[in-house]
Protein backbone atom coordinates (compact mmCIF):
# COMPACT_ATOMS: atom_id res chain seq x y z
CA UNK A 1 0.00 0.00 0.00
CA UNK A 2 1.32 3.42 -0.94
CA UNK A 3 2.38 5.31 2.19
CA UNK A 4 0.24 8.41 2.59
CA UNK A 5 1.90 10.33 5.41
CA UNK A 6 4.26 12.33 3.14
CA UNK A 7 1.32 12.99 0.82
CA UNK A 8 -0.69 14.52 3.64
CA UNK A 9 2.26 16.56 4.83
CA UNK A 10 2.37 18.05 1.34
CA UNK A 11 -1.39 18.65 1.39
CA UNK A 12 -1.07 20.50 4.71
CA UNK A 13 1.41 22.89 3.11
CA UNK A 14 -0.81 23.37 0.05
CA UNK A 15 -3.92 24.01 2.15
CA UNK A 16 -2.11 26.40 4.48
CA UNK A 17 -0.70 28.43 1.60
CA UNK A 18 -4.07 28.52 -0.15
CA UNK A 19 -5.92 29.80 2.92
CA UNK A 20 -3.22 32.36 3.73
CA UNK A 21 -3.42 33.75 0.20
CA UNK A 22 -7.22 33.86 0.02
CA UNK A 23 -8.40 37.42 0.65
CA UNK A 24 -12.11 36.61 0.39
CA UNK A 25 -12.59 33.97 3.08
CA UNK A 26 -16.06 33.17 1.72
CA UNK A 27 -14.30 31.68 -1.34
CA UNK A 28 -11.73 29.68 0.64
CA UNK A 29 -13.56 26.35 0.36
CA UNK A 30 -13.65 26.60 -3.45
CA UNK A 31 -9.96 27.46 -3.60
CA UNK A 32 -8.99 24.62 -1.26
CA UNK A 33 -11.04 22.20 -3.38
CA UNK A 34 -9.31 23.41 -6.54
CA UNK A 35 -5.75 23.13 -5.22
CA UNK A 36 -6.38 19.63 -3.88
CA UNK A 37 -7.93 18.59 -7.20
CA UNK A 38 -4.92 19.98 -9.08
CA UNK A 39 -2.54 18.16 -6.75
CA UNK A 40 -4.15 14.76 -7.32
CA UNK A 41 -4.54 15.35 -11.07
CA UNK A 42 -0.77 15.00 -11.48
CA UNK A 43 -0.07 12.54 -8.67
CA UNK A 44 1.63 9.36 -9.98
CA UNK A 45 -0.57 7.04 -7.90
CA UNK A 46 -3.93 8.85 -7.76
CA UNK A 47 -4.18 10.83 -10.99
CA UNK A 48 -6.68 8.35 -12.47
CA UNK A 49 -9.00 8.51 -9.45
CA UNK A 50 -12.29 10.38 -9.81
CA UNK A 51 -12.44 13.61 -7.83
CA UNK A 52 -15.72 14.44 -6.09
CA UNK A 53 -15.99 17.44 -3.80
CA UNK A 54 -18.72 19.52 -2.21
CA UNK A 55 -17.46 22.37 -4.40
CA UNK A 56 -16.74 20.38 -7.57
CA UNK A 57 -19.03 17.63 -8.87
CA UNK A 58 -17.96 17.84 -12.50
CA UNK A 59 -16.73 14.23 -12.40
CA UNK A 60 -18.83 11.13 -11.83
CA UNK A 61 -19.35 9.68 -8.37
CA UNK A 62 -17.40 6.57 -9.28
CA UNK A 63 -14.63 4.41 -7.85
CA UNK A 64 -11.80 4.69 -7.17
CA UNK A 65 -12.34 8.21 -5.92
CA UNK A 66 -11.03 11.15 -3.94
CA UNK A 67 -14.02 12.34 -1.86
CA UNK A 68 -13.57 15.77 -0.29
CA UNK A 69 -15.24 18.35 1.87
CA UNK A 70 -12.67 21.15 1.52
CA UNK A 71 -13.86 23.11 4.56
CA UNK A 72 -16.53 21.45 6.66
CA UNK A 73 -17.86 24.20 8.88
CA UNK A 74 -17.69 27.29 6.68
CA UNK A 75 -19.70 29.34 9.20
CA UNK A 76 -17.14 28.54 11.89
CA UNK A 77 -14.31 29.25 9.46
CA UNK A 78 -15.67 32.68 8.56
CA UNK A 79 -16.11 33.50 12.27
CA UNK A 80 -12.48 32.57 12.94
CA UNK A 81 -13.35 29.49 15.01
CA UNK A 82 -11.11 26.42 14.95
CA UNK A 83 -14.18 24.11 14.82
CA UNK A 84 -13.79 23.56 11.06
CA UNK A 85 -11.81 20.90 9.21
CA UNK A 86 -10.80 19.43 5.88
CA UNK A 87 -12.45 16.02 5.52
CA UNK A 88 -11.16 13.69 2.81
CA UNK A 89 -11.19 10.01 1.87
CA UNK A 90 -9.31 8.06 -0.77
CA UNK A 91 -11.76 5.32 -1.67
CA UNK A 92 -11.37 1.96 -3.33
CA UNK A 93 -14.88 1.00 -2.24
CA UNK A 94 -17.85 2.54 -0.41
CA UNK A 95 -17.83 -0.19 2.25
CA UNK A 96 -17.56 1.40 5.70
CA UNK A 97 -15.22 -1.36 6.86
CA UNK A 98 -12.86 -1.56 3.88
CA UNK A 99 -9.34 -1.27 5.29
CA UNK A 100 -7.90 -0.29 1.91
CA UNK A 101 -9.68 3.06 2.11
CA UNK A 102 -7.83 5.99 3.65
CA UNK A 103 -9.35 8.84 5.62
CA UNK A 104 -8.14 12.20 6.88
CA UNK A 105 -9.77 14.89 9.01
CA UNK A 106 -7.46 17.86 9.36
CA UNK A 107 -7.90 20.94 11.54
CA UNK A 108 -5.86 23.48 9.58
CA UNK A 109 -6.31 26.12 12.27
CA UNK A 110 -4.29 24.24 14.89
CA UNK A 111 -2.59 21.54 12.75
CA UNK A 112 -4.37 18.66 14.49
CA UNK A 113 -5.54 15.61 12.55
CA UNK A 114 -6.97 12.12 12.56
CA UNK A 115 -5.57 9.89 9.81
CA UNK A 116 -6.43 6.30 8.89
CA UNK A 117 -3.72 4.92 6.62
CA UNK A 118 -2.10 1.53 6.08
CA UNK A 119 -4.64 -0.11 8.43
CA UNK A 120 -3.63 2.08 11.37
CA UNK A 121 -4.66 5.36 13.00
CA UNK A 122 -2.57 8.45 13.57
CA UNK A 123 -4.16 10.91 15.99
CA UNK A 124 -3.06 14.41 16.81
CA UNK A 125 -5.43 15.92 19.41
CA UNK A 126 -8.18 17.55 17.36
CA UNK A 127 -10.66 19.06 19.82
CA UNK A 128 -10.69 20.68 23.23
CA UNK A 129 -14.12 19.33 24.18
CA UNK A 130 -13.96 18.78 27.97
CA UNK A 131 -15.00 15.27 28.96
CA UNK A 132 -17.54 14.82 31.74
CA UNK A 133 -16.53 12.20 34.27
CA UNK A 134 -19.98 11.36 35.64
CA UNK A 135 -22.21 11.62 32.55
CA UNK A 136 -22.36 10.40 29.00
CA UNK A 137 -21.46 13.17 26.61
CA UNK A 138 -22.64 14.03 23.13
CA UNK A 139 -21.82 16.89 20.78
CA UNK A 140 -24.44 18.49 18.56
CA UNK A 141 -24.60 21.40 16.16
CA UNK A 142 -25.25 24.86 17.56
CA UNK A 143 -28.04 25.32 15.02
CA UNK A 144 -29.88 22.19 16.17
CA UNK A 145 -29.18 22.93 19.83
CA UNK A 146 -30.90 26.31 19.47
CA UNK A 147 -33.67 25.31 17.03
CA UNK A 148 -34.88 22.37 19.12
CA UNK A 149 -34.39 24.13 22.48
CA UNK A 150 -32.10 21.39 23.74
CA UNK A 151 -30.70 23.60 26.49
CA UNK A 152 -33.95 23.08 28.41
CA UNK A 153 -33.71 19.29 28.12
CA UNK A 154 -32.77 17.67 31.43
CA UNK A 155 -31.49 14.12 31.07
CA UNK A 156 -29.65 13.21 34.31
CA UNK A 157 -27.10 10.91 32.69
CA UNK A 158 -26.35 13.14 29.68
CA UNK A 159 -24.28 16.24 28.98
CA UNK A 160 -24.79 17.95 25.61
CA UNK A 161 -22.18 20.24 24.12
CA UNK A 162 -22.97 22.38 21.05
CA UNK A 163 -19.88 22.58 18.82
CA UNK A 164 -18.89 23.04 15.17
CA UNK A 165 -19.08 21.08 11.95
CA UNK A 166 -20.18 17.45 11.62
CA UNK A 167 -16.74 16.26 10.48
CA UNK A 168 -15.24 18.03 13.49
CA UNK A 169 -17.72 16.23 15.74
CA UNK A 170 -16.99 12.83 14.18
CA UNK A 171 -13.27 13.45 14.70
CA UNK A 172 -14.05 14.23 18.34
CA UNK A 173 -15.81 10.87 18.63
CA UNK A 174 -12.96 9.06 16.87
CA UNK A 175 -10.55 10.50 19.45
CA UNK A 176 -12.90 9.57 22.33
CA UNK A 177 -13.69 13.17 23.24
CA UNK A 178 -17.39 12.25 23.47
CA UNK A 179 -19.57 9.13 23.69
CA UNK A 180 -21.81 9.52 20.65
CA UNK A 181 -22.77 12.00 17.92
CA UNK A 182 -26.25 12.81 16.64
CA UNK A 183 -27.27 14.95 13.68
CA UNK A 184 -30.96 15.76 13.45
CA UNK A 185 -30.62 17.31 10.00
CA UNK A 186 -29.62 15.64 6.74
CA UNK A 187 -25.96 15.36 5.71
CA UNK A 188 -24.24 14.86 2.36
CA UNK A 189 -21.81 12.02 1.84
CA UNK A 190 -18.80 14.36 1.64
CA UNK A 191 -19.69 15.73 5.09
CA UNK A 192 -19.58 12.36 6.82
CA UNK A 193 -17.59 9.87 4.72
CA UNK A 194 -14.17 10.15 6.36
CA UNK A 195 -15.56 10.28 9.88
CA UNK A 196 -18.12 7.51 9.41
CA UNK A 197 -15.59 5.14 7.86
CA UNK A 198 -12.97 5.84 10.51
CA UNK A 199 -15.49 5.21 13.25
CA UNK A 200 -16.73 1.98 11.67
CA UNK A 201 -13.16 0.69 11.67
CA UNK A 202 -13.02 1.49 15.40
CA UNK A 203 -16.15 -0.48 16.29
CA UNK A 204 -18.81 2.22 15.98
CA UNK A 205 -22.12 1.93 14.14
CA UNK A 206 -23.69 4.52 11.85
CA UNK A 207 -27.49 4.73 11.83
CA UNK A 208 -29.73 6.60 9.40
CA UNK A 209 -33.24 6.90 10.86
CA UNK A 210 -32.20 4.06 13.21
CA UNK A 211 -31.23 1.77 10.31
CA UNK A 212 -27.59 0.60 10.22
CA UNK A 213 -25.57 1.78 7.23
CA UNK A 214 -22.83 -0.50 5.90
CA UNK A 215 -21.89 1.27 2.66
CA UNK A 216 -22.02 4.91 1.58
CA UNK A 217 -23.91 4.47 -1.68
CA UNK A 218 -26.12 7.54 -1.24
CA UNK A 219 -25.25 11.17 -1.88
CA UNK A 220 -27.57 12.36 0.91
CA UNK A 221 -28.31 10.81 4.32
CA UNK A 222 -31.52 11.73 6.10
CA UNK A 223 -31.59 12.61 9.76
CA UNK A 224 -31.65 11.69 12.46
CA UNK A 225 -28.15 10.32 11.96
CA UNK A 226 -26.44 8.61 14.87
CA UNK A 227 -22.88 7.39 15.46
CA UNK A 228 -22.26 5.36 18.61
CA UNK A 229 -20.15 2.44 19.90
CA UNK A 230 -21.57 -0.93 18.92
CA UNK A 231 -20.97 -2.33 22.40
CA UNK A 232 -22.82 0.53 24.14
CA UNK A 233 -26.00 0.70 22.10
CA UNK A 234 -28.19 -0.63 24.92
CA UNK A 235 -26.86 2.05 27.29
CA UNK A 236 -26.94 4.99 24.88
CA UNK A 237 -30.09 4.50 22.79
CA UNK A 238 -32.48 5.50 25.63
CA UNK A 239 -30.60 8.81 25.91
CA UNK A 240 -30.79 9.31 22.14
CA UNK A 241 -34.53 8.55 22.13
CA UNK A 242 -35.01 11.17 24.86
CA UNK A 243 -33.27 13.78 22.69
CA UNK A 244 -35.37 12.88 19.66
CA UNK A 245 -38.62 12.95 21.64
CA UNK A 246 -37.77 16.51 22.63
CA UNK A 247 -37.07 17.37 18.99
CA UNK A 248 -40.46 16.00 17.95
CA UNK A 249 -42.20 18.10 20.59
CA UNK A 250 -40.72 21.43 19.43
Amino acid sequence: MHKLDPLFDTLKDIIGTCIDQTKDIACADVRVSNVIKDFFATHPVYQTFAFFSEEDQSQAFTLPMILLDPIDGTKEFIKGSDECVVSMSILYSLDLHDQRNMHWIYNFRNQDEVLYNNRSFTVQHITSVPMQQTKYQTVISRTEYKKYELARLDIPKLYMQPIGSIAYKLAALATQACDFVISIHNKHVWDIAAGSMMLSLQGYVFLEKHNPIQSLEQRLYHGPLIWLPKDKQDELMPLIHAILQNVDSV
